[in-house]
């Protein structure tokens, strides 16, 4: 591919907007506001990066490092614009956050699905990637719907050459409710959330393949 990957800077934020809408992500208003921080403040730890195909971002991926841990980081979203999907994008965004966090002596990197059939496919494929099952939290998302934890040490990573992701359109709006609630699985979910943000731990992976 002819592509490269780096550090997301403040032009590129229009087109993440357009790969947030088109991988279903999560709601593309609420961009702005999750990258306050990382814009602004110098000493942020939060890790924004892109895929850029002809100077123009395709993909977006965001990973924090856990608090209250020591070098323990949580790859909360990844996404690829619908019509560069299935071309091993995502495959190298894992790859980059690997080896980034790899540099920064991070020792775990975890990612969260759902047990939603949707994700089936997910589920299956991150034990190959050298990603153990470390939990399940029953009823986490709603009820009947666990949250599923993926774990890989850093002595680990990078080790696969290629990742698919199969997620589903995970979080959605509807004009029939309220800006500040989703809709997962056609039933209301309601989160306490400051300002446009979109809940911290909900897992924000989009269509990528």
């Amino acid at each position: 591919m002819s592509g490269k990957i780096r550090p997301v800077i403040n032009t590129d934020v229009t087109h993440l907007k357009e790969v947030v809408d088109s991988s279903e992500l999560f709601p593309s208003e609420y961009l702005d506001d999750m990258m306050t921080d990382y814009f602004q403040n110098p000493d942020t730890e939060d890790i924004w990066f892109t895929y850029v195909e002809k100077n123009t971002p395709v993909a977006i991926g965001y990973c924090v490092p856990e608090k209250l841990t020591v070098g323990t980081y949580n790859l909360l979203a990844l996404g690829v614009k619908k019509e560069f999907q299935g071309r091993g994008i995502a495959g190298e965004m894992m790859q980059y956050i690997e080896q980034l966090l790899k540099h920064k002596e991070a020792r775990i990197l975890i990612v969260e699905t759902s047990s939603h059939p949707a994700q089936h496919a997910a589920n299956h494929f991150y034990p190959k990637m050298d990603y153990t099952r470390e939990a399940v939290i029953r009823d986490f998302w709603s009820e009947g719907e666990d949250k599923i934890v993926f774990w890989k040490k850093t002595s680990q990573l990078t080790r696969s050459l290629y990742l698919i992701f199969l997620f589903r359109p995970f979080l959605r709006v509807s004009n029939s409710v309220p800006k500040n609630r989703f809709v997962t699985n056609g039933k209301n979910r309601s989160y306490p959330m400051p300002g446009k943000m979109p809940p911290r731990g909900a897992p924000l992976q989009g269509k990528v393949y």
